[in-house]
């Protein structure tokens, strides 16, 4: 009686296995986090960034792109790259941006694109919270280069 059982418990157990694995399915790709914004005081910048993980395989070649809004208020900062190989975590930073204000929320965007048809495969969205004013940072960099020798008179 025990050996008809085990045929029958070992196809149930890889089947769990194979559930917990993943590796298919629907449901969306990639969740949220992590984000936030990074006040270089050194360099007299700031800027905006989030990280994501991977729920489920990406497709090779999928288009990840990623867009900021603009604290200044000019046209979303959209930056694109490919997926390649076994990616746990996905994360993008803005190039330096101006006019961040103290308790207000930038919208950032990661989207899924497939290469050949343009389609979306995934979409989320996530409001990234600025706890700190831009005013807070020099108007030009106090030092430069690795050395921290102070910033030369204009």
């Amino acid at each position: 009686m025990r050996l008809r059982r085990a045929p029958r418990l070992a196809a149930v157990l890889c089947c769990l296995a194979l559930a917990a694995c993943g590796g298919g399915g629907s449901g969306p790709y990639v969740a949220f986090t992590g984000g936030g914004f990074l006040f270089n005081y050194r360099i007299a910048e700031a800027s905006y960034g989030f990280v994501a993980r991977v729920l489920r395989p990406i497709p090779a070649g999928t288009i990840i792109e990623a867009e900021f809004e603009d604290p200044a208020g000019g046209p979303p900062i959209v930056m694109r790259r490919r997926a390649v190989g076994m990616q746990i975590t996905i994360s993008f930073q803005s190039p330096a941006v101006k006019g961040v204000e103290a308790g207000r929320s930038y919208r950032a965007v990661l989207r899924l694109i497939e290469p050949e048809t343009g389609r979306v495969l995934d979409s989320q969205e996530r409001m990234i919270l600025s706890e700190a004013d831009q005013k807070l940072l020099p108007a030009r960099p106090p030092v430069v280069g690795p050395g921290y020798q102070p910033a030369p008179e204009p």
